[in-house]
């Protein structure tokens, strides 16, 4: 052991003598053991994937808690589960459907009419797979009609295209033109659908079905955010209107005072 007293006391042990640490290591141990005094030596902090295990831990045991009891079935609701599952697996819709291909397509690979060796069930469940497929083709690519979500404007919405204001409105050339000054000029669109009114036969259904066929054709054309777009809008729109006291005010003959023609 190196000569720790005097001057050299003041110098700490050099890092390089491992022997030396060691030692003084042991002897301070032993004192300690002997004063009966503690061991103070802190913890390592626990590491960041300790500290994530700890929480997934305590996730599991909060969602097990809290989750809902499955059902405790007899043994008929056991064997019921069962019998239905089989029959989902073997006589189901998409077995059946899988199966209709699966003959298509031996018979393509043959090199034989699609509908070869098929009964007349097999070729009805073909052609409505088809549809379906197409239908469901025809949304997924549906083009998204560009339009300006308007509260002030009769129908709630214009087209940003003007081509697709003539496409729609083409055959309507008086709204086709009230739409475009609409656009430009701001000025009314009276060739729309009119909202109900008991006392305005004009109003009626019947009265209006080209301009209902037309708004249709539009509507059906936007897709439910747009529509829930525009229905947002005129329902703060009609909100912030002032209140009309007078409008069902009616005259000593019956009549409205404020009636609109």
């Amino acid at each position: 052991m190196s000569n720790n007293s005097g001057i050299f006391s003041l110098y700490p042990p050099a890092a390089d003598d491992e022997n030396e640490i060691r030692e003084q290591a042991k002897a301070k141990a032993a004192v300690m053991k002997i004063l009966n005094v503690p061991n103070t030596t802190l913890q390592a902090a626990p590491i960041a994937a300790d500290i994530l295990q700890a929480d997934v831990d305590y996730r599991t045991i909060r969602s097990n808690l809290y989750k809902t009891p499955e059902p405790v079935m007899t043994k008929k609701q056991r064997e019921d589960k069962k019998f239905s599952e089989h029959m989902e697996k073997e006589y189901g819709d998409k077995t059946i459907k899988q199966g209709v291909l699966k003959k298509i397509y031996q018979n393509k690979k043959a090199g034989k009419d699609r509908y070869h060796n098929f009964s007349d069930n097999d070729i009805y469940l073909a052609e409505n797979i088809k549809d379906e497929a197409k239908k469901h083709f025809q949304q997924k690519n549906k083009k998204i009609l560009p339009i300006n979500v308007d509260a002030k404007h009769p129908d709630g919405f214009t087209f940003k295209n003007d081509m697709d204001t003539y496409d729609q409105y083409k055959d309507q050339p008086i709204r086709y033109m009230q739409e475009i000054a609409y656009k430009y000029d701001g000025s009314p669109v009276t060739e729309t659908v009119k909202p109900y009114d008991h006392m305005d036969k004009s109003s009626y259904p019947s009265n209006q079905a080209a301009a209902l066929s037309s708004y249709g054709k539009a509507y059906n054309r936007l897709t439910p955010i747009q529509k829930k777009q525009i229905a947002t809008a005129q329902k703060v729109e009609q909100k912030n209107k002032p209140e009309k006291l007078f409008e069902n005010i009616f005259d000593k003959n019956g009549l409205r005072v404020n009636n609109k023609k």
